[in-house]
């Protein structure tokens, strides 16, 4: 959530970064104004109200020292007045400021002031490219097409168990997501000073609210019931991402500098629908539900990750890269070895379906926008 502070303070700088987005956000934030200078006017009016019921109580005080009961029982039922009207004003401002809250949650993030405005992917500046682009002599086959003609994922008793948009990975497809996750949490384990966790799949609304995800997302989350019990339904949710509850594990403490930096990465299923699919969930890999992630969090430093890109070896993404590209030779030499060790030799198709595996695994390119 943006500070209110800086809203107040900065308001034309804010309504211009977020013109940026393009989203409409920006015409969001007169109404907010508009919200927090009224919670303010009920508030300076409550303050103004308990300063002179304060002075009234200390007048009964010295009425009922007079022996002036009848004036003194008339100031007592001002008190009472003054009470009602202050718990009023109290309840008001709390709606005023619920509303106000409410709105905020619905702005994004800043653009950072490096970002170059656009409208389309096309706008992009490339940053940097890492390793080169593949050019495949043949025309290349598409991830869906891959899984199925490698038998990596069964679409279609996927969908006879639970509905269009799931996946069952099947010989090699399980194997190898099993060996990335493994790959990804070593890497970041011993390459990167990650500490593992293994954290809890369903979490409360506020870990959402925390993260960002609600209210924006709220529509395409499953909430959980024990039971039929549908009066508990939304206490707690299935985690959209492994994120969600890695980022709320320091939630509403106070840490010292000489703790931080703190790294957690973790694995996790990951539940969601998808804005937009016809049904539910379309696609594979990210776009699928429930669907796995290895996800990393950080707790920087005040510099905010500065030291990540200046640090030996480059930023994790591209070490992450360089990684890839050397696991693929280390397979390929593995593969190597095995031939002259005598070992049973796999039959024919598996060594092809995992020669494609690893060519596929090798690309080693990313762009940078």
């Amino acid at each position: 959530m943006l500070d209110i502070k800086l809203i107040r303070e900065k308001t034309d700088f804010v309504r211009a970064r977020l013109a940026l987005r393009g989203a409409g956000d920006e015409v969001k934030i007169e109404g907010l104004i508009k919200l927090d200078d009224h919670r303010r006017k009920i508030l300076t009016e409550v303050e103004a109200l308990k300063s002179l019921r304060n002075r009234v109580s200390k007048e009964i005080g010295a009425l009922m020292g007079q022996k002036k009961l009848a004036e003194a029982e008339a100031k007592k039922a001002e008190t009472k007045d003054l009470g009602d009207k202050i718990a009023a004003l109290d309840r008001q401002a709390s709606e005023v400021e619920a509303a106000r809250d409410a709105l905020m949650l619905q702005l994004p993030n800043l653009p950072n002031e490096s970002v170059p405005a656009g409208k389309t992917a096309e706008d992009n500046p490339e940053v940097r490219v890492y390793g080169t682009k593949p050019e495949f002599a043949f025309k290349a086959k598409s991830h869906v097409e891959l899984c199925e003609s490698l038998k990596l994922v069964d679409f279609a008793r996927a969908a006879k168990l639970s509905g269009s948009g799931f996946l069952l990975y099947t010989n090699w497809g399980a194997r190898l997501e099993r060996a990335l996750i493994s790959f990804l949490l070593d890497l970041h384990i011993t390459q990167h000073d990650y500490t593992e966790v293994s954290p809890p799949l369903m979490v409360g609304e506020q870990c959402l609210v925390g993260v960002g995800q609600f209210p924006k997302f709220k529509d395409q989350y499953y909430g959980v019931a024990e039971g039929d019990d549908a009066k508990n339904l939304g206490k707690l949710y299935l985690i959209p991402t492994a994120e969600t509850p890695v980022a709320n594990i320091h939630r509403e403490e106070i840490l010292a500098e000489k703790q931080l930096p703190i790294k957690y990465c973790a694995y996790t299923p990951c539940f969601r629908g998808e804005a937009g699919a016809a049904g539910g969930v379309r696609g594979v890999g990210d776009r699928a539900a429930p669907r796995a992630l290895d996800d990393a969090a950080r707790v920087p430093h005040a510099d905010g990750g500065r030291r990540d890109a200046q640090a030996p070896g480059g930023r994790p993404a591209d070490r992450l890269l360089a990684a890839v590209r050397r696991g693929h030779r280390g397979q390929k030499s593995e593969r190597g070895d095995a031939r002259g060790t005598g070992r049973r030799r796999r039959p024919r198709a598996e060594r092809r379906a995992q020669a494609e595996l690893l060519h596929v695994g090798s690309l080693g390119w990313l762009t940078v926008r």
